[in-house]
């Protein structure tokens, strides 16, 4: 990679079954940001996913570290109201013996959560925690106002390593025009035009170490792709909001293109399962043509009005 590309890696995923699935991957890269002194922070979709990754981290020999089969992991979940429970699999006596346990936060109200995040941040450090797990949800404002949750991230976030699942959830509605002040602002700098928690997350890859996303869907729309400032694309345009109507030119075979050069890099990685041997059989299925086409007919009335309205919108 050229000079001021950071650390960075994005994972395509077209199925997921052990032992390929972008979990173990997750937390390989968790395991590597520990072993070069950085915190790794773990965004995801949803708190019961954290018990995946936590069974990934105790796969790849990293439970005595994060004292996974303990009461109290070196984990630190952000989201108060919540507990995960998680099982770890034992051999006993040569039978597989469940051990079930239970992710939990340092504090259960809003107010106590909040002061502990402060506290750290006001220590710059962690205390016992070794790595940060959160969801997007976490990550946003709360009625239009900086939450604490969020401050803390910002702090540790920066000079860390950001690992973000499920990435597409990350990129944000698509913005093209500068309505608000903030977007105006943006324009200038040719920063990209998205809000809330888009563009907080932007910041947190621009501030970040490292950055690992893990999406199916990673580059479904051309407008998200600026997400990946901190890999090679950002060498393409002179300012990273112009990104996205490159890629948008360029079309499928852009995005396949740029696919096959940050493979080339080592910032992509497809991992998928081989359908070799796979046969597929056909049945034919009987249909009535007259409400097929009427079915047609519909769908092509509402992309109509829906092109009608987008080129009205852009003239306002």
């Amino acid at each position: 990679a050229e000079d001021g590309i950071r650390d960075t890696s994005v994972t395509g995923v077209q199925t997921c079954a052990l032992p390929i699935c972008k979990g173990r991957v997750v937390a390989g890269m968790i395991r590597y940001a520990l072993i070069n002194d950085k915190i790794p922070f773990f965004v995801t979709e949803k708190p019961n996913l954290y018990s995946d990754m936590i069974r990934d981290l105790d796969d790849i020999g990293m439970t005595n570290e994060l004292g996974l089969d303990t009461a109290k992991p070196k984990i630190l979940m952000t989201n108060n109201s919540e507990t995960v429970p998680y099982t770890l699999l034992r051999e006993v006596n040569g039978e597989i013996v469940e051990n079930n346990l239970t992710l939990r936060p340092p504090k259960t109200g809003n107010a106590e959560m909040d002061a502990v995040l402060k506290k750290m941040q006001q220590n710059d450090s962690l205390g016992e925690y070794k790595v940060v797990f959160t969801t997007y949800s976490q990550l946003q404002t709360v009625k239009g106002k900086e939450t604490e949750r969020q401050r803390f991230v910002n702090q540790f976030a920066a000079g860390n390593y950001m690992i973000f699942d499920e990435s597409h959830n990350a990129g944000g509605a698509g913005e093209t025009q500068a309505r608000t002040k903030e977007q105006r602002e943006k324009a200038k700098e040719g920063e990209s035009l998205v809000t809330g928690r888009a563009s907080f997350v932007r910041n947190l890859v621009r501030k970040a170490f490292g950055t690992f996303f893990s999406s199916a869907t990673y580059a479904k729309r051309p407008d998200v792709m600026d997400l990946y400032s901190s890999t090679d694309m950002n060498l393409a345009v002179d300012k990273i909001a112009d990104l996205a109507e490159a890629i948008k030119s360029g079309g499928i075979p852009m995005q396949q293109t740029v696919a096959k050069m940050l493979t080339q890099v080592g910032q992509y990685i497809r991992r998928e399962r081989t359908v070799a041997g796979v046969s597929y059989d056909t049945q034919e299925t009987k249909v009535d043509k007259a409400t097929e086409e009427n079915m047609a007919t519909s769908m092509r009335d509402i992309l109509a009005f829906s092109r009608a309205k987008e080129a009205v919108v852009k003239g306002i």
